[in-house]
């Protein structure tokens, strides 16, 4: 048998949370992305090619990571709900 205490509504907020910060990085990210491919246009090079190696090999790792703040927030929204439910089911049983 299971034992745990939830308060869903704070599993709610950590979502919601979880997407603003989300929101956040994507702008920060975007604007930091803006700035570097500029240097396009004012660097050439052995060392300008390997900087955009690397620059895509960021813009790979990014997009990972915002897929998994994606999911991490989801999830907690799904959970949220389901705890929610589950009680309001629970409840009904003796009401």
């Amino acid at each position: 048998m299971s034992v745990f205490h939830v308060d869903s509504q704070q599993v709610a907020l950590a979502a919601t949370t979880a997407d603003r910060s989300a929101a956040s990085i994507r702008a920060e990210v975007a604007q930091m992305m803006s700035f570097l491919q500029g240097l396009e246009a004012s660097w050439s090079g052995a060392a300008a090619q390997s900087f955009q190696s690397v620059l895509e090999q960021w813009r790979v790792t990014q997009a990972q990571v915002d897929e998994s703040l994606s999911l991490i927030s989801a999830h907690l929204q799904q959970a949220s709900h389901t705890y929610a439910e589950a009680e309001q089911s629970a409840t009904s049983l003796f009401g």
